[in-house]
């Protein structure tokens, strides 16, 4: 992932562009895509927007309030992605959300393989070691050679060290 932009996959305005260039877009009423895929987002709204969404139905091109709504969202969508691109701070704080999110998938990782481990260490000294070595032969034939997978694996070899349970994964 590229950490130095942030940019959604829309059909690109730019921060020098005229407000006509947003406002002479054409309609935006396609609610699902070629392959018929779409996802329902809802929000609660004061009444007086419902009201306002009915009069530009009415008065315009639209359909529906749906083709309002989402109209509305698309337009509104770029409005903010131009307001992020002109934030000098943005990067920064999206980097900073990067980092925080790998540093919690990487905690989440250690934390469930240190349960694993502990339930193989339950089994053991419970003198189930038959199933421990079935569960953690299981296990490290799903972990693939991909990059999350391998430091998965480091991983559970440090806790099973850890608990004392290294015999283990020379039987495996």
């Amino acid at each position: 992932m590229n950490n130095t932009t942030w940019d959604t996959d829309t059909p690109g305005l730019s921060l020098t562009d005229t407000l006509q260039k947003l406002t002479s877009k054409p309609l935006y009423k396609r609610s699902e895509d070629k392959r018929g895929h779409d996802t329902f987002l809802g929000g609660r709204f004061p009444k007086d927007m419902a009201r306002w969404v009915t009069r530009i139905k009415e008065a315009g091109q639209y359909q529906t309030n749906s083709d309002v709504v989402r109209d509305a969202v698309w337009l509104g969508l770029q409005v903010l992605e131009l307001r992020y691109k002109a934030d000098p701070g943005w990067q920064a704080r999206i980097q900073l959300m990067d980092m925080a999110n790998r540093a919690a998938w990487d905690a989440k990782l250690y934390d469930e393989e240190d349960g694993f481990v502990k339930t193989l260490d339950k089994l053991c000294s419970n003198g189930d070691e038959v199933q421990a070595l079935k569960d953690l032969e299981e296990r490290l034939a799903l972990l693939s050679s991909d990059e999350d997978s391998a430091k998965r694996r480091r991983v559970l070899y440090k806790k099973l060290d850890e608990h004392r349970l290294g015999n283990l994964v020379k039987r495996a």
